[in-house]
């Protein structure tokens, strides 16, 4: 007996032969862009992986996630009415497409529904690439849907907190604007920094919701603003011109072309979280007919984000040092109630950490905690669940928090054990550990050591434990800021940026067990957030957040002299 998703099964009905539903699943850990609430993949089939992307026709529905991701939650459809498949995710949907869903059960595919406002327009025109001749129809699939949560926390942040005042910023970005282009921003975080403002609109990050309209002498802000923090931004925001209904750029941008025939507009279009999304995108298609509308992969303003100034630094490293006393109070608060025979499971610690959090002044979490224990651990982004621990089981720690006035996001994991350590649980620890300094003590000359070049350093270190089934499934590191991923820079293999100072960045090498594993299975991960500072000509990494490792996990049999010189480096910062 197969179980039914009730709620699918009402979608598939409303369905005729021919049409075609595409439900994703925003990643909570990169998308944090929507309300808790808002997930239509949890809704319509209990789905509450962190990323996934769903298919539905009147007769069949397939569930598309990552191998990483299949893996841990193939089982919970293995007896369901959705087909669970693994895939590169977005990309293995788009290939399914391409192979033959221009015809659906024999029937040619006519229309396709999805929300509009939930997919990149660079995606959407991805699929119509596949299937041309299709309809695209906008359509809500969840019952209840959260409206934009107007500002509860609005502040202002000071210039000795950022180290530049919003004028200056406008002015420099300004400076780069040509006379006939107006420059669309409805990336948060992008509006976030340029504006200098903080507010409390989305779950795990500070940013405020809202668009941007600027031009080589004009500035627009529109969001959902009340009398009070209208009067707040008048003060502080003189150059800009602030209108409170959020939708009324709309307005405001045609009356522009109007009076501007032959003005341009540019707009961030990438897959990435804060690019326009499709039900914009649509609009200013129309609006802006012919070569008018120019498409970038990066704002002005994200360029902009990437080099830290003297201040932010200071306030990253006041609020990593938190985070670094944190997770030490975890791991030893952890240890203790298991060793002393307390009952624990994963969901209890995550609650514990929070609680020890706000003890230390934090306003809210960067991102969904990740506590894994045991094989959970083996999935990169598990989160937490109700497993119990038990000695001997390997626990990852994957945290962050806003400290202080929530100006900065802070990042950091830490793998531990319960009790004494497994031959296999040391060895893997101790290849991940080296790979982890390998890459943190690189001291290079400026523009000589791209993020690509930093990935291999650290990939190349751990072959021989993919090849005992423990792979390097993701990418080295993420930029950090005002938020925990800042997309400008990704330490990854596809990356070419040349690595230069104050950038700031995540190094975070890990191997997770995949189904060849037989026996004991777990996933170890370690993870600093660093800045790269120059020094005599040369750059060097410098941890934001430095904290101990755990050295009886180490295997002494395995570890070098290189490894220890490294390791006493490092260890120089604490």
């Amino acid at each position: 007996m197969r179980k039914v998703f009730p709620r699918l099964v009402e979608l598939q009905k409303s369905l005729k032969a021919g049409e075609l539903c595409l439900i994703n699943r925003l990643n909570d850990h990169l998308f944090s862009t929507l309300c808790e609430q808002d997930n239509d993949l949890e809704h319509l089939i209990e789905f509450k992986g962190s990323a996934g992307y769903l298919s539905v026709t009147h007769k069949h529905a397939c569930l598309w996630l990552d191998g990483r991701y299949w893996e841990s939650h193939k089982s919970n459809f293995r007896n369901t009415i959705v087909e669970c498949l693994p895939s590169h995710g977005e990309q293995g949907l788009r290939d399914y497409l391409k192979q033959g869903f221009t015809s659906i059960e024999g029937h040619p595919v006519m229309k396709i529904f999805c929300n509009t406002k939930r997919w990149s327009a660079l995606d959407i025109e991805r699929y119509r690439r596949v299937i041309p001749k299709a309809e695209w129809k906008h359509r809500d699939f969840a019952l209840e849907q959260s409206v934009p949560l107007p500002f509860r926390a609005l502040t202002v942040v000071d210039v000795s907190i950022s180290g530049e005042s919003s004028e200056c910023r406008l002015k420099r970005l300004q400076a780069h604007i040509r006379e006939d282009r107006i420059h669309f921003l409805c990336n948060p975080d992008d509006i976030s920094w340029l504006l200098n403002l903080r507010g409390d609109d989305f779950p795990y990050k500070r940013s405020v919701n809202g668009y941007a309209l600027v031009a080589k002498h004009y500035a627009a802000f529109f969001s959902n603003l009340d009398q009070r923090e209208l009067s707040l931004l008048k003060e502080v925001l003189p150059k800009w011109l602030l209108i409170p209904h959020q939708s009324s750029w709309r307005k405001a941008l045609t009356k522009v072309i109007r009076e501007h025939p032959k003005i341009q507009v540019e707009v961030e279009f990438h897959r990435r979280p804060g690019s326009i999304n499709q039900a914009d995108y649509k609009f200013l298609t129309e609006l802006l007919p012919g070569r008018r509308l120019i498409r970038r992969k990066r704002t002005l303003v994200e360029l902009g984000r990437i080099e830290k100034n003297p201040c932010e630094l200071l306030e990253m490293e006041k609020s990593g040092l938190q985070l670094s006393a944190l997770m030490r109070e975890s791991i030893a608060w952890v240890k203790e109630q298991v060793s002393s025979g307390k009952k624990l499971d994963e969901h209890a610690i995550k609650m514990q950490i929070d609680r020890f959090a706000k003890n230390r002044g934090a306003s809210r979490p960067c991102f969904p905690a990740i506590v894994a224990s045991g094989e959970h651990s083996s999935s990169p982004h598990h989160m937490h669940g109700n497993r119990e621990l038990q000695i001997g089981d390997l626990v990852m720690l994957d945290i962050g928090y806003y400290f202080e006035q929530a100006a900065f996001a802070t990042d950091m994991t830490r793998c531990f054990v319960v009790g004494s350590p497994s031959t296999r649980q040391k060895k893997i620890y101790t290849q991940v550990l080296r790979a982890f300094l390998l890459q943190w003590n690189q001291c290079f000359e400026p523009k000589t050591l791209s993020a690509r070049d930093l990935d291999a350093v650290g990939r190349q270190s751990l072959i021989s434990v993919e090849h005992e089934g423990f792979p390097f499934c993701h990418s080295t590191g993420h930029g950090l800021g005002i938020v925990d991923h800042e997309l400008g820079i990704s330490i990854s293999s596809k990356s070419k940026m040349l690595l230069r100072p104050n950038y700031v960045y995540s190094i975070e090498p890990g191997c997770y067990a995949n189904e060849k594993v037989k026996g004991e299975r777990f996933g170890i991960r370690l993870e600093d957030v660093v800045v790269t500072r120059e020094s005599s000509g040369r750059i060097h990494h410098r941890s934001l957040a430095p904290c101990p490792f755990e050295e009886n996990l180490i295997d002494n049999d395995l570890w070098t002299a290189l490894d220890q010189k490294n390791y006493d480096c490092y260890m120089q910062a604490l």
